[in-house]
């Protein structure tokens, strides 16, 4: 008797969803099938999966502690091998776990004469292989569907793992009575796409996933840049000991599912790759746009690291409450048959309107590398420029605090505390304080208030000091005034009687004002802010998260006038733009 096949589009309830698509077509048999998810469904409850799908039962095979160490079938010569867990439609009494997992491996028993094809859709996710070793592993494999790919291929890289029954190799596949089968031939067997057998592991192996592993260095599992937009690191390992050829595509998003609320698609991310570029001696990373296919060459035992940031600029493209959503398909195709394919999910959320808004407290430094010297004795030779500063012989740095309003105008800090309260109804309220008792009391009465302080050892404590010019356009100029009396003036000691500010006459104290023993010295600062990086001109968060320029300061009162100047770097750290006295 011929069988049916059915197609059943998993349209999932309303839930807020946000994915990079992909949709993995998984064909269901009558009775058992072991099955193998390489794309993480959203939602991910076995409810909504399968919905509409006619299924008894579904174990999973966990190597997670807490699960029940049994199988159905008596005559499953794996029974010890690992944990399982069941779900079971409408009891939950019965069931011991309710979702699925990208990655793992599962019995599903399905209660039907035909076959199904169930299109699961969802977040498209790195996969990665946890063996237990010197043991029989519910195990499937992240091939490429379009190729046909045998054990032989797959497992033809490493000596971990065997699957030479004359070696101790052994691989089963699962019936649809829920016995298993030996796969005589493994070498010249083909791998089904999506599907999980039983292979037994070495005494080495453990994590094995093909010639190539790929993993993310911040250790999720796709790649999620939140309003930050700091660069993430790709890393692809060859894990063999020839070199291999790797293809990476950047390609759009997959439709999200009907009949939930996802968010909207804005498009591709606009996906730049660092590059590290070296000038005059100096190494500096420069970002440009990342091609749609790029091959390379990885050498035995290296890894390759690629650098990935959304091009902020183009994120105006998209309206505020959409994502940019694509994806990244790394295929290794150094071999006759390519092997290897794995999925990364990326995903920028359009940022608000006034993300690209100056207002908020920004943090940096300033590099000092050029200060004005005074002219030697008279008659003497080479004598400097007293207003022109000249190279140093080792360049000074000091931290500088700036806060700028939404009207553009900007206060120099000494110090800050920053604030972030996570209300009950999630709300996050941000504040900055200027003296510790305020946010000593803020942080009494909500004690589950976040706050950090950010000050600046060259500046003595002061109050915010008003400066002129739009901060991040032009030149912004602020004076700090150190007063005669002040204990960091470097004219005062207070042990020293001549530098003390007071004066003793037959036994009589007088203090003394400004000019006698100690001068008032004001210090004039000018940020003259850049265009573009002085570092390099292919930062794409400049002006937006990151600013800076050339710094520039005259120092009055001392012996002589100097003159500094430098360069100056600061990010954004805080988008409050109200400071709290």
């Amino acid at each position: 008797m011929k069988r049916k096949t059915f197609i059943i589009l998993l349209f999932l309830v309303a839930v807020v969803a946000e994915a990079q698509w992909k949709t993995q077509a998984v064909l269901l048999e009558p009775g058992w099938n072991a099955v193998y998810i390489i794309t993480q469904p959203v939602p991910a409850s076995c409810d909504h999966v399968f919905n509409g799908v006619p299924v008894e039962s579904v174990a999973w095979w966990s190597r997670i502690d807490g699960g029940a160490e049994y199988s159905e079938d008596p005559n499953d010569p794996f029974p010890q091998s690992a944990h399982w867990f069941k779900w079971v439609p409408g009891q939950l009494e019965a069931s011991t776990f309710g979702s699925l997992l990208a990655g793992q491996t599962y019995l599903v028993n399905l209660e039907t004469n035909v076959s199904v094809l169930v299109e699961i859709k969802g977040r498209a996710e790195v996969l990665n292989m946890d063996w237990l070793r010197d043991k029989y592993n519910l195990v499937g494999f992240p091939i490429i569907s379009s190729e046909d790919v045998t054990f032989g291929d797959y497992f033809g890289f490493t000596d971990e793992v065997s699957i030479s029954t004359t070696e101790g190799g052994d691989v089963q596949q699962v019936n649809s009575d829920g016995s298993v089968s030996q796969v005589y031939r493994p070498q010249m067997e083909n791998i089904g796409a999506g599907k999980a057998y039983w292979v037994k592991s070495g005494e080495r192996v453990s994590s094995y996933i093909g010639p190539v592993k790929v993993n993310i260095g911040n250790g999720d599992k796709w790649l999620d840049y939140d309003l930050s937009q700091r660069p993430q690191t790709l890393k692809i390992t060859n894990e063999t000991d020839t070199n291999r050829l790797i293809t990476i595509r950047h390609i759009a998003s997959e439709e999200p599912a009907e009949g939930i609320d996802a968010t909207p698609l804005a498009g591709k991310v606009p996906l730049l790759l660092g590059r590290m570029i070296t000038t005059n001696g100096t190494v500096r990373e420069e970002f440009e746009m990342l091609p749609d296919l790029l091959v390379t060459n990885i050498a035995t035992g290296t890894m390759l690291e690629l650098h990935l940031m959304p091009d902020v600029s183009a994120l105006t493209n998209g309206a505020e409450g959409e994502a940019f959503q694509s994806i990244l398909k790394i295929t290794d195709e150094s071999s006759s048959v390519p092997v290897i394919e794995q999925n990364i999910g990326v995903v920028c959320r359009v940022p608000p309107a006034d993300f690209y808004d100056t207002t908020g407290l920004w943090v940096g430094e300033v590099v000092v590398d050029k200060v004005s010297r005074a002219p030697t004795r008279p008659g003497g030779s080479n004598t400097w420029d007293t207003v022109t500063p000249v190279p140093v012989s080792r360049s000074y740095n000091f931290r500088v605090l700036l806060h700028s309003r939404s009207n553009g105008t900007c206060r120099i800090l000494q110090q800050i505390y920053p604030s972030m309260l996570t209300k009950d109804d999630g709300d996050i309220e941000l504040k900055l304080f200027t003296k510790a008792e305020y946010a000593k009391q803020y942080r009494n009465d909500n004690p589950k208030a976040l706050i950090t302080r950010i000050s600046s050892a060259n500046f003595a404590p002061t109050p915010p000091i008003e400066c002129s010019g739009d901060f991040g356009n032009g030149t912004v100029m602020g004076v700090v005034d150190v007063a005669f009396n002040d204990p960091v003036n470097p004219f005062v000691h207070s042990y020293h009687p001549q530098h003390d500010n007071r004066e003793i006459n037959n036994g009589i104290e007088t203090v003394l004002g400004a000019g006698i023993e100690s001068f008032d010295i004001s210090r004039e600062l000018q940020f003259v802010f850049d265009e573009i990086d002085p570092m390099g001109g292919g930062n794409p968060s400049w002006n937006i998260t990151e600013c800076g320029g050339v710094f520039k300061e005259r120092v009055v009162g001392l012996n002589k006038t100097i003159y500094v100047s430098g360069l100056f770097r600061l990010v954004k750290l805080s988008e409050c733009g109200v400071l709290s006295y």
